[in-house]
């Protein structure tokens, strides 16, 4: 079975432990994780020394191999990094809740059954 090529955005409450799970079975990968805390990429840094670390999320959508973006940053930015992340063709798990606004979850759950994403 092929590996699911994983990236992580934001390394906070949620981010670490979406990294730590992902890495630890057997048919995920991650390769890089994006947080724009300086403080948080160290801790990414210390326990994973083979992820990379970026400050920008767009880093982590550039790469046409990854296959999951897992978002796990403050709920008011979910909506700019979702789309920009269905938008790059990547499936895209986002922590809860998906949106502050119940219209703009629902345009991002139609941009992905447009895209024929997850």
């Amino acid at each position: 079975m092929r590996k699911v090529k994983v990236r992580v955005i934001g390394f906070g409450y949620w981010g670490p432990n979406y990294v730590r799970n992902f890495v630890r079975h057997k048919n995920s990968e991650v390769d890089w994780v994006c947080d724009v805390s300086s403080k948080s990429l160290a801790r990414v840094r210390r326990s994973y020394p083979h992820i990379k670390v970026t400050k920008n999320f767009k880093d982590i959508l550039e790469d046409d191999s990854i296959n999951l973006v897992a978002i796990a940053t403050p709920p008011s930015t979910h909506i700019k990094i979702a789309k920009a992340s269905l938008l790059s063709n990547k499936h895209t798990l986002v922590a809860k809740p998906l949106t502050t606004k119940s219209k703009t979850a629902m345009n991002l759950i139609g941009l992905a059954k447009r895209r024929k994403l997850l």
